[in-house]
């Protein structure tokens, strides 16, 4: 595998991209793909941190859209909040435990040198380069 400027094998950083983007970082993952870019140049590298840059902005909006929508259940008289408070704990924890699953596949993938292909943020990834 082909190594960075400061030595590390390249797929070192997109591992980390990974796990600041399950920990839902996404100023800190825009701060090394800004790195990655200017840098390592590398065009691989390049599309695997914003294949995870992505998928953390998905996951956020994603949690985001639930929390707003679920203050419908807020209007149930005594037991809406905790309606509510339900809702959100399972797709919050739903939705990370799949990040977690892609970021989990996506790093195998990278370190044997492929492609992480993480849904939808894969497609979007490939329609820029």
């Amino acid at each position: 595998m082909r190594r960075g400027i400061f030595g590390f094998d390249i797929w070192f950083y997109g591992i980390v991209a990974l796990l600041l983007a399950v920990c839902q970082q996404p100023l800190v993952l825009g701060g090394l793909m800004l790195f990655v870019m200017l840098v390592e140049k590398d065009e691989w590298l390049n599309r695997q941190v914003m294949q995870a840059l992505l998928m953390c902005l998905g996951v956020m909006a994603v949690s985001l859209l639930v929390h707003k929508l679920s203050a419908v259940f807020a209007i149930v008289p005594f037991f809406g909040w905790m309606l509510r408070w339900g809702v959100d704990q399972v797709v919050d924890l739903l939705l990370l435990l799949g990040m977690a699953l892609f970021a989990i596949r996506a790093a195998d993938r990278m370190y044997k040198g492929l492609d992480s292909d993480i849904p939808f943020a894969a497609g979007f990834v490939n329609r820029l380069f």
